[in-house]
């Protein structure tokens, strides 16, 4: 079961319409109600579901509505239950536009096995209600084909507002294999960090919309990071190798490799393109030798000295061959 987000508030319950019947148990021991049941087919193990859930403590209180958070439902995929009290289980049992109660024991989840600190809402003894909304069942296969349409009609739509602002800000970019957009802006010595290395960078992060988020250069301190290791987002750390050191340039970051669907926060939504100027401010290698030095500079091409002819000895003091002239006598 995952991880529980608990939150308060008067939130309005998806199922205050439907009336419960008499509680059940399935022989793997999880309780339950049907609430509403729709004809059609129940899902099977492997199969992904989409669903929102309403979870309530013992006294009624809302403590977490999955529609609130997102229009979008949650998906998750139906493994054989591991406890008696998995909800899991529950899809198995109903189809899409079907709903359910799941009554899940608070002493089971709040317990030093899961590590889970029970919250002052959940008292003790008292069962936990999770209330279900099946919105559609598929098989894996037809959940990767769908998921694959709306990635590729997503990467399409990134793919045109990132040139939107090339070409705009009239940016000459080198795209690489993985979609990053490369712009250099100011040449550096030309000596580059490798994987592993300690690099320190300047950065200023913008939404595409030029919504400043984030920036090392207003609280006037580089941020350092090892190359390669992913302590950041794939888009640094291939476009921090492409740069020397005192290089300055502007990344142009579609989402995959950026925070992709989770986003980071407020301030980066999910699936969101990222723009950032950054400096590749030094370097030091993995051996700790430190990148201060500018590389030498290559040797200077010089013509080569005229290599002298071979002097016969042999030939050393002799006289030279008789010229072929008439009316004139040999000197000696």
């Amino acid at each position: 079961m995952k991880k529980l987000l608990f939150l308060g508030g008067a939130l309005s319950l998806l199922f205050a319409h439907e009336v419960a019947a008499q509680a059940k148990t399935t022989p793997a021991g999880m309780k339950y109600e049907i609430l509403k049941d729709v004809a059609g087919m129940p899902g099977n193990i492997g199969d992904v579901v989409k669903f929102h859930v309403v979870i309530q403590n013992s006294e009624g209180t809302i403590l977490q509505n999955s529609a609130q958070m997102s229009p979008e439902p949650q998906v998750d995929m139906i493994k054989k239950s591991e406890f008696p009290w998995s909800y899991e289980e529950i899809f198995t049992l109903i189809s899409p536009g079907d709903s359910a109660v799941v009554y899940v024991p608070s002493d089971s989840i709040f317990s030093p096995k899961f590590g889970q600190q029970r919250p002052p809402s959940i008292a003790e003894h008292t069962e936990i209600k999770f209330a279900f909304k099946l919105v559609n069942i598929m098989t894996m296969q037809a959940f990767e084909a769908e998921a694959k349409v709306k990635a590729e009609a997503a990467q399409a739509a990134e793919e045109g507002n990132l040139m939107a602002v090339i070409q705009k800000n009239k940016l000459v970019a080198k795209k690489t294999e993985t979609g990053l957009y490369f712009v250099s802006k100011k040449k550096g010595n030309g000596v580059k960090p490798k994987v592993g290395d300690q690099v320190k960078v300047h950065y200023t992060g913008y939404l595409l919309d030029s919504t400043k988020f984030d920036s090392s250069v207003d609280r006037g301190e580089p941020f350092a990071f090892e190359l390669g290791a992913h302590q950041v987002i794939a888009g640094w750390d291939e476009g921090i190798a492409m740069m020397s050191k005192g290089e300055k340039a502007t990344l142009l970051i579609p989402s995959k490799l950026g925070y992709g669907e989770r986003g980071a926060g407020g301030s980066i939504g999910p699936n969101a393109s990222l723009m950032f100027d950054v400096e590749l401010v030094d370097f030091t290698s993995k051996d700790g030798s430190s990148t201060t030095t500018t590389p030498a500079k290559p040797a200077v091409k010089k013509t080569p000295t005229k290599k002298p002819a071979t002097i016969d000895k042999s030939k050393l003091n002799k006289p030279a061959a008789k010229p072929q002239t008439k009316g004139k006598t040999q000197l000696k």
